[in-house]
């Protein structure tokens, strides 16, 4: 920016511009407000550039310069040539979507036919975002302003984040981690549409602790939330990458097991209850606790609501039987 030569180009530039904007000027003091108006567009945070109607360079501000730019070393030099000039020495606009000469053919020719204001976001080298405005005049120049959203963005992006945060909140079992209710069940009626269009086996289980009242008035409530995180985690560590699970109710968990049939999804519950081991309290006691579940493989022709209600009906089953077991229910 303090090249003499690129200093010299730019008083030229915008004498010329001004010459022709202001030829009408006389009087000492109309031309030193005109003067102060420059220096003014000079000094100022927002990008300003002028090109006349073959679309090079009249005039440049600092801002615009400094951010868009390099020296302009050659004059006059098309606006579009000038902002690859820039990207090719790794400044200016950040071009990863297309190959630079393509990315000057398509600006060059929509800044020659697009005759309505643009406004459009640009993200620099440097990793500064710009809103950009392109603003033809009725005498076939261009003017190009460009202010700095930066600040708009980080907080856009801090937006987004708490949004995905809420929802994700909204899906999750605060507890555990786990999905919660409405999430699974909502995964639940996805893979039971995927069933039904590929005629893929699926099982659907429910898992219930087994005396968790119990537990919860001999040990405290505590216990039972230290109990119910020691189950997510057991269970989550030995699931399938396929296999969803989630916390439906206060102790009882839905796991969803796509291509798994009946006599599959059997073994691998049987294999995930053996698995679990007793919890360590905090006082140095353990505490051996056990589950008891109803699996169903859903029929082609029944609803969610359906499969689950023999699944339930199943659990309930088990929990007459004696609990820790597992009780099937097959299509009727």
């Amino acid at each position: 920016m303090s090249d003499p030569e690129d200093a010299d180009l730019r008083l030229a530039s915008i004498n010329a511009a001004m010459t022709t904007a202001f030829d009408h000027v006389t009087d000492a003091r109309d031309a030193a407000v005109i003067g102060m108006l420059l220096q003014s567009l000079d000094a100022t945070g927002i990008g300003l550039c002028l090109c006349d109607e073959q679309d090079h360079i009249r005039y440049a501000n600092t801002a615009f310069r400094s951010a868009f730019l390099t020296s302009l070393s050659r004059s006059p030099i098309n606006f579009v040539d000038a902002l690859a000039d820039a990207i090719e020495a790794g400044v200016g606009i950040k071009l990863e979507s297309q190959p630079l000469d393509q990315f000057v053919t398509r600006v060059k020719e929509r800044r020659r036919t697009h005759k309505q204001a643009l406004s459009f976001p640009v993200d620099l080298a440097d990793g500064s975002w710009w809103w950009v405005n392109d603003h033809p005049l009725e005498t076939g120049w261009m003017l190009v302003i460009a202010s700095e959203i930066s600040s708009m963005k980080t907080e856009e992006s801090r937006l987004k984040l708490a949004h995905a945060d809420a929802v994700k909140a909204a899906q999750t079992d605060f507890l555990t981690g786990l999905p919660n209710r409405r999430q699974g069940f909502e995964a639940a009626e996805v893979a039971m549409a995927v069933f039904r269009a590929n005629r893929l086996p699926l099982t659907l289980a429910l898992l219930d602790i087994d005396y968790f009242k119990q537990i919860n008035d001999a040990h405290g409530h505590e216990t039972g939330d230290q109990l119910l995180i020691h189950l997510a985690n057991t269970l989550s560590a030995r699931l399938g990458p396929q296999d969803q699970l989630s916390r439906i109710g206060g102790e009882e968990f839905l796991l969803i097991m796509p291509s798994t049939s009946l006599s599959r999804a059997e073994l691998k519950i049987t294999r995930l209850l053996d698995a679990i081991e007793p919890l360590s309290r905090r006082d140095g006691q353990s505490l051996t606790v056990t589950l008891s579940a109803g699996l169903v493989a859903p029929d082609p022709g029944e609803t969610f609501k359906d499969a689950l209600r023999r699944a339930d009906k199943a659990l309930y089953s088990a929990k007459a039987q004696g609990r820790n077991r597992i009780e099937l229910s097959r299509p009727g």
